[in-house]
Parts: structure tokens; sequence; C-alpha cells
């Protein structure tokens, strides 16, 4: 969940970009900063419509799953929550733009390893957890002052509130799992990096294929806790390959083809689990590559109607705010989730379920739209302009010495 706008000009022909070299401060790519916040919002509609009701056989209920009792309207509303509130699909994104963006920024600074990792480290870091450290303190203040929380309570103690904030564990808000990733990814990122630099781009390709093969591996994937987080590494290096190469194969379309092949990779990327399956293993692996293609035409092809959706304000807003959003809206499943008889008592009034969960989705990001804005500003700017600060300082050591 990086800065997008963090780079500045390459070095060598490896890492060029589209276009004439600018400086750090103008090189800008809007639409994959929309993007995220496109998926930011759904894997806040993941969440709300994970919500329990009870229905009239007083069973629980969630909105992404549907019993054989339904009708074939409530069958289809169900499958289209799933499809557009592919949570896991949406992180898998998150991964491809951070190691596309992440790419640039590296290939827009020293080569050597020491100065490379005295420039990236500092920032990356300023970057992830000053948002971190606010997130826990607004949930700790939340359950101090009124009780609710989320998570056991005993992570509310000094030293699970150290662990969470240190992102050794995630028992308060469970999105940061995704961040343990990208804290993880960091090292990898820098060394794929170096090493494609110094002998192509072949040892990107053998990574990404060493790291898609362990994803099928139980243990790999439970190596950090959960089942299936490690194995979602391998997606940021997708992102590198799009970087380096993107560009060229996207000029190599025709223009008047272009809109019509971007829309096709939407359509791969939103089908991936529908067709592949929902726990597959090969699912995250075609998100991935769907999601480079899609990555490196918005950022180096016009794409017609479709990208100019991209473009909007209210879109461009959900981008610049989409990492605090995403650690935020967590806040709002203190409520829905824990109100599954007034869900229900609405859906058996004759709301159906599919109408009930975009209404939940729209009032939770509504809710914490404007938080998110505040810690944007308050919060993130100020710790990336501090990272940037200490990586030039450090930089300037390393050129002294």
């Amino acid at each position: 969940m990086d800065a997008i706008r963090d780079m500045d000009g390459p070095p060598n022909e490896l890492a060029r970009p589209a276009g004439p070299l600018q400086d750090a401060s103008t090189i800008f790519y809007p639409r994959l900063e929309a993007l995220r916040g496109v998926a930011a919002l759904t894997v806040a509609a993941f969440h709300s419509w994970q919500s329990i009701w009870i229905d009239a056989g007083e069973g629980r209920r969630n909105f992404l799953s549907a019993d054989g009792t339904v009708g074939w309207v409530e069958q289809f509303g169900t499958g289209l929550l799933r499809v557009f509130g592919n949570g896991h699909g949406a992180v898998m994104l998150f991964f491809v733009i951070s190691g596309f963006v992440l790419c640039g920024s590296l290939a827009r600074g020293p080569q050597d390893f020491y100065a490379a990792a005295m420039r990236f480290l500092p920032a990356r870091l300023f970057r992830i957890y000053p948002a971190i450290f606010a997130t826990i303190g607004i949930f700790a203040v939340l359950y101090w002052t009124t009780g609710v929380l989320l998570g056991p309570a005993d992570a509310y103690g000094p030293f699970g509130l150290l662990r969470n904030a240190l992102l050794l564990e995630t028992s308060i808000d469970g999105v940061m799992w995704s961040l343990q990733i990208e804290l993880i990814a960091v090292p990898l990122i820098l060394l794929a990096f170096l090493g494609s630099v110094r002998w192509g781009l072949i040892l990107a390709v053998m990574l990404f294929l060493v790291l898609a093969a362990l994803s099928f591996s139980g243990a790999w994937n439970r190596a950090i806790g959960g089942s299936g987080m490690l194995g979602t590494i391998h997606a940021f290096i997708p992102g590198m390959i799009a970087f380096w190469i993107g560009h060229r194969l996207v000029e190599r379309c025709p223009v008047r083809l272009a809109p019509a092949l971007f829309l096709a990779l939407l359509v791969g990327f939103v089908a991936s689990r529908p067709v592949l399956g929902w726990t597959s293993n090969w699912s995250p692996l075609a998100e991935a590559a769907f999601g480079a293609a899609i990555v490196a035409f918005l950022a180096f092809s016009p794409v017609g109607a479709a990208g100019r959706v991209f473009d909007l304000g209210v879109v461009r807003f959900f981008g610049r705010v989409s990492y605090s959003f995403y650690l935020l809206h967590p806040l709002s499943l203190m409520i829905m989730w824990n109100i599954p008889e007034t869900l229900g008592a609405i859906i058996r009034s004759g709301v159906p379920a599919f109408v009930v969960a975009p209404g939940l989705f729209v009032l939770s990001t509504a809710a914490i739209a404007p938080l998110a804005w505040v810690m944007f500003q308050c919060v993130e700017r100020p710790g990336v302009a501090a990272g940037r600060a200490l990586a030039k300082h450090l930089a300037a050591y390393v050129r002294k010495e």
C-alpha cells in the first residue's frame, strides 16, 4: 500500500519508463492510485457482506452465501456480490501495484546494494508503520472508552498492543495480515530488483516461478499464520515485471485495440476465482497475471472509456486515502457484525439481501471516508515526508563514507 508518487528518473534501459524522464516530484501514475482505491473499496465491501443476518428459519446467514431454498434471483444476486466483493483478489491487486511502484522507486535510485538499501528501507518503514501505529491507537482508545472491540480482549493489553503495532500479530485489525506480507516483501523486492539489474529479467521470472510453486504448499502458506497468507507473496514479482517490460508490450498493441484488450483483462481478473475455484491455488496466480497486465495498460496506454473511470474525482479520492481507508474500515464492522437480528428483520420484511448488502457497504464507506482523509493528511503524509528525509540523510552519509 505504498506511495505511488515515490519515483524519479531511471538509471538504465531495463527500467526505462514510457515517455520522457521527469523530476521525482512530477512523475505520477494517477490511474494506478485510483485502482488502489477501487481495490480498497472492494475489500471493504467483502468484509461488510460477511455480516451475519437471521433468516426466517432462525438460521445464521451472510450476504456472500445462499442456500438451495432461495430463488434464482437471490442466487444470482449473491453470486454478483461474491464476484464484485472479491476481497482476496483485491489484496492480490494491492501486491501487484506495490511491486510495480516499488520497482519504479528502486530503478530511480542508486544501484549498489548498500546505498539502495539505505534509500529504500527507511522510506518503506515510514510508509507502512505510522498509519499502523495510529490505527492501533484508535482501536485501543475506542475499546478503553466504550468497551467495544474487534479481536480478543487480551490483545488490548500493553504487550498485545505492542505486538499488533509492530505487525508481529494482527489480532486487533485483521486486515493488517496483508501489511505483514508487504513488510516481508521489502527485502524480497530489493534483492529481486538488484539481482535482475545485474543478471537480467530471468532472475525475476525464476523467482516468481519458485514462489508460485511454493504457494501450493500448505506449510509455506501457513508459515506466518492463517492459511494462504504467505502464499500470496509471489504477486509482487509480476508487478515488478510489468514495470520493466510493460510499456514495451503495450506499445506493440494497436491503439484501437487497447480498450477492448483492457476490458478483456478486467473480465479475466474478475472471472479468475469463479472459474478456477474460490479456494483454488491457481486463482491467485491468475489474478496476479491479469493484475500485472491491467496495471501495465493503466500506466502506459490509453484504454478508452474504461480508463476514464479511474479519472473520476470520487475514485481518485479513495485512491489517495486507500491505505488509511483499508486500515480503518473494520471500525464499521464493530456495528455491522453485531446486528444480525436487525439485518434479519429488514430482509424478512421483504427487502432482498442483495439490496441490503450494497446499502451496508455505502453506509460503511460514508462513515469511514472522513476519518481516512484525516489520517491521510495528519499521519500518512508526514510519515512519508519523514521517511524521505531520513533516506536522504542516510544517502548523504553513505556518499561521505
